[in-house]
């Protein structure tokens, strides 16, 4: 993975402006959040062209 390109999960879903990083966290526990249609884990990196779902909303 590129890591120039890549951004942490939860940074990517709080700066989307839909939630707080702990809240973003808290979702991704929860498995809420899924990338590419694949459950999220905590620390995951996502790339720019990722699809990422948070409680069934595109982000």
């Amino acid at each position: 993975m590129d890591k120039i390109t890549s951004i942490r999960l939860n940074k990517f879903i709080s700066d989307s402006g839909f939630c707080s990083r702990r809240e973003a966290d808290k979702f991704i526990e929860q498995g809420k959040v899924f990338v590419n249609k694949q459950r999220a884990q905590i620390g995951d990196f996502i790339q720019p062209k990722d699809n990422v779902y948070v409680n069934g909303h595109f982000i």
